[in-house]
């Protein structure tokens, strides 16, 4: 868990507490690169309404437990980051080799 802000430093954004929040690693990151000002729902709804009805699940189920679950698929690549540059390549050599059905 990390603490993020609400709305970015680089756009004014404060320390005080009334501008932190409490985000997990993933949520945060992106985020601190970003360094857009918060958004209103109106404004996200627009892309919203364009979800698939599996799409629009996946997000209430987020919305309403607090959080992104993660597939395996998301655990098995925070594990492959971790590796070293050459293992990763290689993982990625093996990996095309499954799709193409030669492994």
């Amino acid at each position: 868990m990390t603490i993020g802000h609400r709305i970015a430093q680089a756009l004014g954004g404060s320390d005080r507490p009334d501008n932190l929040r409490t985000e997990c690693s993933r949520c945060n990151e992106p985020r601190r690169e970003e360094g857009r000002r918060p958004e209103r729902f109106d404004e996200i709804f627009t892309e919203i309404r364009r979800f698939s009805r599996e799409d629009l699940r996946t997000l209430h189920q987020w919305v309403v437990d607090g959080q992104r679950s993660r597939s395996k698929v998301d655990e098995i690549y925070d594990r492959l980051r971790s590796l070293g540059h050459e293992e990763q390549r290689d993982a990625a050599s093996r990996i095309q080799e499954m799709l193409l059905g030669r492994a």
